[in-house]
């Protein structure tokens, strides 16, 4: 079943989901569009959030993701997120075990951040964000816009792998932007204290 959601009071996100026990919640098929803002998940407990194969489109809202997820685990799989201006596209909360692969991010405008990251920061952990789409076949404006341990040093890092270079997702080129560093035998508190700048 594919469902369609449309939203036009502006205080609440359209769809909002607060977890208080352990659970799965799917969100898959579903079109999203024309809204300030579309998903957000908070949980206080292990839950993971499984959003797959949905469109989410002309999302709006300055102050809005069209994704969020504070505590909960995320899954975001082949979405497609498109048309949208919100100032962050995907924000996730706590947690190194997110899952954020094969979507396609196409036509988005004044973005600050495709990916934004409330997990605190540990030397030894990232987050996995291989094979998506960002928008832009340049390393370096994704690597800008990925909202990471690289602009804010108290949180995690994001390992981006590789990317797709193209909308269409189906050309097998895929460009290595992953950053690597050697953190050696330093402390995640001295780490943080230490300024880091983009390519």
């Amino acid at each position: 079943m594919h469902n369609m959601f449309y939203y036009s009071d502006g205080q609440k996100y359209p769809l909002e989901f607060e977890c208080t026990r352990r659970m799965n919640l799917e969100f898959q098929n579903n079109t999203c569009m024309e809204s300030p803002g579309c998903l957000y998940v908070k949980s206080s407990t292990d839950t993971q959030a499984i959003i797959k194969n949905n469109t989410f489109k002309n999302i709006y809202g300055v102050s809005r993701s069209v994704v969020r997820s504070d505590n909960a685990v995320l899954n975001f799989t082949n979405n497609k997120v498109e048309n949208c201006s919100t100032s962050t596209l995907l924000e996730i909360g706590n947690g190194f075990d997110h899952v954020i692969k094969l979507n396609n991010f196409t036509s988005n405008s004044g973005i600050s951040c495709l990916l934004k990251i409330g997990t605190l920061f540990d030397k030894d952990k990232f987050i996995l964000a291989p094979d998506n789409y960002w928008g832009d076949a340049n390393s370096t404006t994704i690597k800008q816009k990925i909202c990471d341990f690289y602009l804010n040093v108290a949180v995690a890092r994001v390992k981006l792998q590789f990317h797709f270079s193209d909308p269409s997702m189906e050309n097998e080129t895929l460009t290595s932007i992953d950053n690597e560093d050697k953190f050696d035998d330093k402390s995640t508190e001295q780490l943080r204290g230490k300024h880091y700048f983009r390519p």
